[in-house]
């Protein structure tokens, strides 16, 4: 998969689970500044910790989840990565934090 499909794979695959989500990093600032290559996409989603076990089953097999979840210390966030099958993309998906910055930001996702 090129880098393109891996992004276009997750958005479709949150958004038929109805699962909230929004796109950051790299591939969501390409789209509004000046493009830069990247080898991962994020992703946030509103979701429970507890839940994020079942994000392998939304992304599907062509996704190889770490076995270990990631603490994100700036943001007091859990993040699940996932290996993309057939190319050398990373997609790290974080869970949404109750920081009113966070809450803020998410709530004008498009």
């Amino acid at each position: 998969m090129t880098p393109s499909e891996v992004a276009e794979h997750v958005v479709r695959a949150f958004h038929d689970a109805e699962v909230p989500f929004l796109l950051v990093g790299s591939f969501s600032s390409n789209q509004y500044g000046i493009p830069r290559s990247t080898k991962d996409i994020y992703v946030v989603v509103q979701t429970q910790a507890g839940n994020l076990h079942d994000l392998a089953g939304i992304l599907g097999p062509e996704f190889l989840p770490e076995q270990q979840f990631r603490f994100e210390t700036n943001t007091g966030t859990v993040c699940q990565e996932f290996a993309a099958q057939g190319c050398t993309m990373k997609v790290g998906v974080f869970t949404l934090s109750d920081d009113a910055h966070d809450q803020a930001r998410f709530a004008r996702r498009v």
